[in-house]
């Protein structure tokens, strides 16, 4: 681990490691800027990852229905931006070598959260970590050429009340997971919504691949895995998700399980051993007739844009989103996982593939 690693608690967590860098977000005349610089982990080298980016202060315009909602696209169809929309990246994290930080630099994300072994145990800073281009596992087309982020959990507790195992406690709240975030404002808790990375009114585009390597135990019941959260600042479970649900993945969360979808959420079954590429498309939005989720897989639509409300409201205002990704699943599971993730890039319109 290294010395630089800053300590950082998210609503006052107990037994767990939060450690964060990360741009500051500044408004500017209704755009935001955000500085970023890397550090390429293991290398020991300084990198200007990008300069500042400015970000629309609204989402481009697309071709409305007679209802005033976009016209809808047929599942399984390969999906392009029109020729004149040139997509903004928001965030494109990189994986540049072995070792064990996550935060800050090439990756992109700002904090991890860790488990510990027991409560108040020390922090197993290797559940979370990068493995070089040479060593990435899997098979396919989507297979990343370069690094990647390893997340692995082992069981929470050997038997019921003993909380022995992997344990995460999140504002006294325990829980099974290992998750890096980012997309997070540096004073998130005075942070306006319309200040935050995706403020709502923001439309999004989430895309990074994932490995369920061979060997992995699906649920014949309903134990749960999330791996990608949408997840809302003072909420609870994130309104939108993915998740693996027995040996699918799904579009998941607390307003996924709502099943507005076509068809019904179900992203299609987990292959072991081979990548998956998803991008998630989100409108952010507290209204069920404004706010939508849509979903490619490999580059075909899997989930034609539905609408559903894809941010909570919170004491009174729309409770801001960011983004987290890793294992977080029930506390009954028994065997270890393992998962793993490609770079993440944001958008703020689909490109195609």
């Amino acid at each position: 681990m290294t010395t630089s690693r800053a300590l950082w608690a998210l609503h006052r967590p107990s037994a767990v490691s939060h450690r964060r860098h990360g741009p500051r977000a500044n408004s500017s005349r209704g755009r935001r800027i955000t500085a970023a610089s890397a550090v390429l982990v293991g290398a020991g080298l300084l990198l200007p990852v990008s300069a500042a980016v400015a970000e629309p202060s609204s989402p481009p315009a697309v071709a409305a229905s007679s209802v005033g909602r976009p016209a809808p696209v047929v599942a399984g169809a390969a999906v392009c931006a029109a020729p004149h929309i040139v997509p903004t990246t928001l965030m494109r994290g990189a994986y540049g070598s072995a070792g064990l930080d996550l935060v800050g630099g090439i990756t992109g994300w700002v904090a991890e959260q860790e488990p510990t072994r027991g409560r108040g145990g020390p922090v197993l800073t290797d559940r979370i970590k990068q493995l070089p281009a040479g060593k990435v596992p899997g098979t396919g087309p989507e297979k990343p050429r370069g690094g990647v982020m390893s997340v692995h959990l082992e069981r929470y507790e050997s038997a019921p009340g003993a909380e022995d195992g992997d344990v995460t406690v999140t504002g006294g709240v325990s829980g099974n997971r290992a998750e890096v975030y980012g997309r997070y404002p540096e004073r998130a808790s005075t942070t306006e919504p319309g200040d935050w990375p995706d403020p709502p009114g923001s439309t999004r585009y989430y895309s990074f691949a994932v490995l369920v390597p061979e060997g992995h135990t699906f649920a014949t019941d309903t134990k749960w895995m999330t791996l990608t959260q949408f997840k809302g600042f003072r909420g609870g479970s994130p309104p939108v998700a993915l998740e693996i649900k027995r040996d699918h993945f799904i579009v998941g969360g607390a307003n996924g399980a709502l099943k507005s979808f076509v068809p019904n959420g179900d992203l299609g079954e987990v292959v072991p051993g081979r990548w998956t590429h998803f991008t998630f498309g989100l409108h952010y939005s507290t209204s069920a007739r404004e706010g939508w989720v849509e979903v490619y897989r490999d580059g075909q639509m899997v989930t034609p844009r539905s609408y559903l409300p894809t941010l909570d409201v919170v004491n009174g205002q729309a409770d801001p989103a960011y983004l987290k990704q890793g294992i977080y699943r029930t506390k009954s599971w028994a065997v270890p996982h393992t998962v793993y993730f490609g770079p993440t890039t944001v958008t703020d319109w689909y490109s195609g593939r």
